[in-house]
């Protein structure tokens, strides 16, 4: 195992080796372009939190977050998301992680990074808690949705004929389509909403119902949802010259089963959440989406309307663990982190999806 390497930023011109290693290292074919959006063209941008281990010249290791601005009660704080740790295979070993970290970690403090959040793997989130400092804030359940029985028959009558199991997807399809737009609210459904500055409008008025989020406003949501040159997300709202939600989706295929993912939503009051999620089933329905998936944490008011109409967890899939660690110290934070019941996150807060 190979120990000879220096620790540093990022330095104009890496991004070329980074992305090779990370492209060997998980076996991807990321392009330069998916990287710069990833990195230079978020709102937030700060290259300085790309930090790398060299060796000879040559990238070996690499830790990096992207900021996020939190919205605490009535406070704004600099958060750092880790994302793309990785170690070439010659170098991996535990002390180049946290050599790594503690590089990132001065530097995110010299930024005014005040903390930082994730949503580890079982892999990382044992190095985390072991080597990097890494406290537990809460847990996310994936909460599931049926709207198809596609599925249910093909596993109780293997090698059933194609054409039935069409048939069977069509007839299901129709008949949620027609269940959900019974219930139907007074709100108006936009289906291909493009964001603009009514979003803004409706994030001042939607932070005041939760304690602490990420910042969801024009610049970020256009970045993320709408700039992505990797993945392309649908959008749905409720309103009409405000808009008192939006819901961000994709539907993805995995083995022959087509999910409805439910990446990120924003609401004003209940009843909005409500349309929302019901407007987001019936799109799913009428395009033959076996079931919608979400993710949550337990108590909220994502969960409990979503459980109302007609989610629920599945048993045997482990909750997604949320960790967190503060750089700085700060009463209002260390208020928070002890009321985790209080913070919000979706699919859309990571990376992924």
């Amino acid at each position: 195992m190979k120990i000879n390497y220096v620790v540093r930023e990022y330095r104009e011109g890496d991004e070329v080796q980074i992305n090779d290693l990370f492209n060997q290292v998980f076996q991807q074919k990321r392009t330069l372009m998916e990287w710069e959006w990833k990195f230079k063209e978020n709102p937030h941008s700060d290259l300085h939190l790309i930090t790398v281990a060299e060796d000879a010249d040559k990238i070996v290791g690499h830790y990096a977050s992207i900021p996020v601005f939190m919205q605490c009660g009535s406070e704004r704080f600099l958060f750092a998301y880790p994302v793309d740790t990785f170690v070439h295979p010659d170098y991996r070993n535990l002390k180049i992680i946290s050599d790594l970290y503690s590089v990132h970690k001065e530097i995110g403090a010299k930024r005014g990074y005040i903390g930082a959040f994730g949503f580890p793997n079982e892999q990382a989130y044992a190095v985390g808690k072991r080597l990097l400092g890494y406290y537990d804030l809460l847990k996310l359940s994936n909460l599931y949705c049926r709207l198809n029985w596609r599925q249910p028959v093909k596993r109780r009558l293997k090698g059933i004929p194609v054409s039935l199991e069409k048939a069977i997807q069509k007839a299901s399809s129709k008949y949620y389509s027609v269940y959900f737009s019974k219930r139907s609210s007074k709100f108006q459904v936009i289906h291909d909403y493009i964001f603009d500055e009514r979003v803004n409008r409706l994030w001042e008025r939607a932070q005041q119902h939760f304690s602490t989020l990420c910042i969801r406003d024009l610049p970020y949501l256009t970045w993320r949802y709408m700039s992505n040159p990797l993945k392309a997300y649908n959008i749905l709202a409720v309103g009409d010259e405000e808009i008192n939600g939006y819901l961000v989706y994709r539907i993805r295929e995995d083995n022959g089963t087509y999910e409805g993912v439910i990446v990120d939503c924003l609401w004003d009051d209940e009843a909005a959440l409500k349309a929302l999620l019901t407007a987001g089933l019936y799109r799913f329905s009428k395009g033959g989406v076996d079931y919608a998936v979400l993710r949550t944490q337990k108590s909220t008011a994502l969960y409990m309307v979503a459980t109302q109409i007609g989610f629920q967890e599945r048993g045997g899939i482990e909750d997604i663990p949320v960790v967190y660690h503060l750089i700085k110290q700060h009463d209002a934070l260390e208020k928070a982190v002890k009321a985790p019941s209080l913070w919000y996150f979706t699919y859309g807060d990571s990376d992924g999806i």
